[in-house]
Protein backbone atom coordinates (compact mmCIF):
# COMPACT_ATOMS: atom_id res chain seq x y z
CA UNK A 1 0.00 0.00 0.00
CA UNK A 2 1.26 3.46 -0.91
CA UNK A 3 2.08 5.78 1.96
CA UNK A 4 0.79 9.40 1.77
CA UNK A 5 4.32 10.76 1.27
CA UNK A 6 4.71 8.63 -1.85
CA UNK A 7 1.30 9.35 -3.41
CA UNK A 8 0.92 12.26 -5.79
CA UNK A 9 -1.72 14.30 -7.54
CA UNK A 10 -0.58 16.35 -10.51
CA UNK A 11 2.98 15.26 -9.83
CA UNK A 12 2.99 16.76 -6.30
CA UNK A 13 2.96 15.16 -2.86
CA UNK A 14 0.63 16.18 -0.03
CA UNK A 15 3.42 18.23 1.52
CA UNK A 16 4.11 20.02 -1.76
CA UNK A 17 0.41 20.88 -2.18
CA UNK A 18 0.21 22.04 1.42
CA UNK A 19 3.28 24.25 0.96
CA UNK A 20 1.82 25.71 -2.25
CA UNK A 21 -1.38 26.50 -0.37
CA UNK A 22 0.49 28.09 2.47
CA UNK A 23 2.32 30.50 0.15
CA UNK A 24 -0.65 31.22 -2.14
CA UNK A 25 -2.43 34.57 -1.68
CA UNK A 26 -5.65 33.71 -3.52
CA UNK A 27 -7.95 31.97 -0.99
CA UNK A 28 -9.79 30.01 -3.73
CA UNK A 29 -6.50 28.53 -4.90
CA UNK A 30 -5.47 27.91 -1.29
CA UNK A 31 -8.63 25.83 -0.75
CA UNK A 32 -7.93 23.86 -3.92
CA UNK A 33 -4.29 23.18 -3.00
CA UNK A 34 -5.18 22.08 0.53
CA UNK A 35 -7.94 19.89 -0.90
CA UNK A 36 -5.36 18.11 -3.05
CA UNK A 37 -3.11 17.65 -0.02
CA UNK A 38 -6.03 16.19 1.93
CA UNK A 39 -6.99 13.83 -0.90
CA UNK A 40 -3.51 12.38 -0.63
CA UNK A 41 -3.24 12.48 3.16
CA UNK A 42 -6.58 12.94 4.94
CA UNK A 43 -4.83 12.79 8.34
CA UNK A 44 -2.71 15.90 7.73
CA UNK A 45 -3.93 18.20 10.51
CA UNK A 46 -1.84 21.16 9.33
CA UNK A 47 -3.52 20.95 5.92
CA UNK A 48 -6.96 20.63 7.59
CA UNK A 49 -6.28 23.71 9.72
CA UNK A 50 -5.03 25.83 6.82
CA UNK A 51 -7.90 24.54 4.66
CA UNK A 52 -10.32 25.75 7.33
CA UNK A 53 -8.68 29.17 7.54
CA UNK A 54 -8.89 29.60 3.76
CA UNK A 55 -12.56 28.57 3.75
CA UNK A 56 -13.22 30.96 6.63
CA UNK A 57 -11.65 33.81 4.68
CA UNK A 58 -14.02 33.02 1.80
CA UNK A 59 -17.01 33.11 4.16
CA UNK A 60 -17.63 29.38 3.78
CA UNK A 61 -18.05 29.07 7.52
CA UNK A 62 -19.85 25.72 7.75
CA UNK A 63 -17.14 24.05 5.67
CA UNK A 64 -14.46 25.83 7.69
CA UNK A 65 -16.00 24.52 10.91
CA UNK A 66 -15.90 21.00 9.48
CA UNK A 67 -12.19 21.39 8.70
CA UNK A 68 -11.45 22.65 12.22
CA UNK A 69 -13.44 19.71 13.59
CA UNK A 70 -11.15 17.34 11.66
CA UNK A 71 -8.14 18.95 13.34
CA UNK A 72 -9.72 18.58 16.77
CA UNK A 73 -10.59 14.90 16.19
CA UNK A 74 -6.87 14.22 15.90
CA UNK A 75 -5.50 16.91 18.22
CA UNK A 76 -8.03 18.02 20.86
CA UNK A 77 -5.43 20.37 22.34
CA UNK A 78 -5.02 22.44 19.14
CA UNK A 79 -5.83 25.90 20.48
CA UNK A 80 -5.72 27.51 17.04
CA UNK A 81 -8.43 25.16 15.78
CA UNK A 82 -10.59 25.75 18.87
CA UNK A 83 -10.32 29.52 18.40
CA UNK A 84 -11.01 29.40 14.66
CA UNK A 85 -13.98 27.07 15.21
CA UNK A 86 -15.42 29.45 17.82
CA UNK A 87 -14.98 32.39 15.45
CA UNK A 88 -16.71 30.49 12.63
CA UNK A 89 -19.59 29.62 14.95
CA UNK A 90 -19.85 33.22 16.16
CA UNK A 91 -19.80 34.52 12.58
CA UNK A 92 -22.63 32.11 11.72
CA UNK A 93 -24.70 33.51 14.58
CA UNK A 94 -24.31 30.29 16.58
CA UNK A 95 -23.45 32.20 19.74
CA UNK A 96 -24.21 29.45 22.27
CA UNK A 97 -22.00 27.02 20.37
CA UNK A 98 -19.28 29.66 20.15
CA UNK A 99 -19.38 30.27 23.92
CA UNK A 100 -19.01 26.54 24.52
CA UNK A 101 -16.12 26.32 22.07
CA UNK A 102 -14.33 29.28 23.63
CA UNK A 103 -14.85 27.67 27.05
CA UNK A 104 -13.16 24.49 25.75
CA UNK A 105 -10.23 26.58 24.54
CA UNK A 106 -10.04 28.49 27.83
CA UNK A 107 -9.93 25.15 29.63
CA UNK A 108 -6.73 24.43 27.72
CA UNK A 109 -5.29 27.95 27.79
CA UNK A 110 -7.03 30.05 30.48
CA UNK A 111 -5.27 33.28 29.53
CA UNK A 112 -6.10 33.20 25.80
CA UNK A 113 -7.00 36.88 25.38
CA UNK A 114 -8.65 36.59 21.98
CA UNK A 115 -10.87 33.75 23.19
CA UNK A 116 -11.92 35.76 26.24
CA UNK A 117 -12.78 38.77 24.08
CA UNK A 118 -14.69 36.71 21.51
CA UNK A 119 -16.52 34.77 24.21
CA UNK A 120 -17.59 38.05 25.81
CA UNK A 121 -18.89 39.37 22.48
CA UNK A 122 -20.84 36.15 21.92
CA UNK A 123 -22.36 36.49 25.39
CA UNK A 124 -23.38 40.08 24.59
CA UNK A 125 -25.03 38.82 21.40
CA UNK A 126 -26.97 36.35 23.56
CA UNK A 127 -28.07 39.28 25.78
CA UNK A 128 -26.11 37.83 28.71
CA UNK A 129 -24.33 40.97 29.95
CA UNK A 130 -23.50 39.65 33.45
CA UNK A 131 -21.27 36.79 32.30
CA UNK A 132 -19.96 38.97 29.46
CA UNK A 133 -18.91 41.61 31.98
CA UNK A 134 -17.11 38.96 34.03
CA UNK A 135 -15.33 37.75 30.91
CA UNK A 136 -14.17 41.25 29.98
CA UNK A 137 -13.01 41.90 33.54
CA UNK A 138 -11.03 38.67 33.42
CA UNK A 139 -9.45 39.86 30.17
CA UNK A 140 -8.62 43.24 31.72
CA UNK A 141 -6.95 41.36 34.58
CA UNK A 142 -4.58 39.95 31.97
CA UNK A 143 -4.09 43.22 30.06
CA UNK A 144 -5.42 46.36 31.74
CA UNK A 145 -4.45 48.41 28.70
CA UNK A 146 -6.60 46.48 26.20
CA UNK A 147 -8.74 49.24 24.65
CA UNK A 148 -11.09 46.74 22.98
CA UNK A 149 -11.76 45.05 26.31
CA UNK A 150 -12.57 48.41 27.92
CA UNK A 151 -14.93 49.23 25.07
CA UNK A 152 -16.63 45.83 25.33
CA UNK A 153 -16.90 46.22 29.10
CA UNK A 154 -18.68 49.52 28.43
CA UNK A 155 -21.11 47.72 26.13
CA UNK A 156 -21.82 45.10 28.79
CA UNK A 157 -22.40 47.79 31.42
CA UNK A 158 -24.73 49.58 29.01
CA UNK A 159 -26.76 46.37 28.55
CA UNK A 160 -26.89 46.09 32.35
CA UNK A 161 -28.36 49.60 32.59
CA UNK A 162 -25.32 51.08 34.35
CA UNK A 163 -24.60 54.13 32.16
CA UNK A 164 -22.25 55.99 34.50
CA UNK A 165 -19.96 52.95 34.83
CA UNK A 166 -20.29 52.30 31.09
CA UNK A 167 -19.14 55.83 30.29
CA UNK A 168 -16.17 55.42 32.65
CA UNK A 169 -15.18 52.16 30.93
CA UNK A 170 -15.61 53.69 27.46
CA UNK A 171 -13.46 56.68 28.47
CA UNK A 172 -10.76 54.49 30.01
CA UNK A 173 -8.83 53.71 26.79
CA UNK A 174 -8.47 57.44 26.18
CA UNK A 175 -6.81 57.83 29.60
CA UNK A 176 -4.54 54.81 29.11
Amino acid sequence: MERPRERKIGGKTAEEWRDLGYHEKDPEKRVRYYSFALQIDPRNIRAWFQHGLALQKLGRLKEAATSFGKVLETDPGHTGAWFALGQAQKDQGRFEDAVGTFDRLLGIEPGHAEALYSKGLALLSLRQPDPALGTFERLLGIDAGDANAWYAKGLALTQLGRPAEALEALDRPIVI
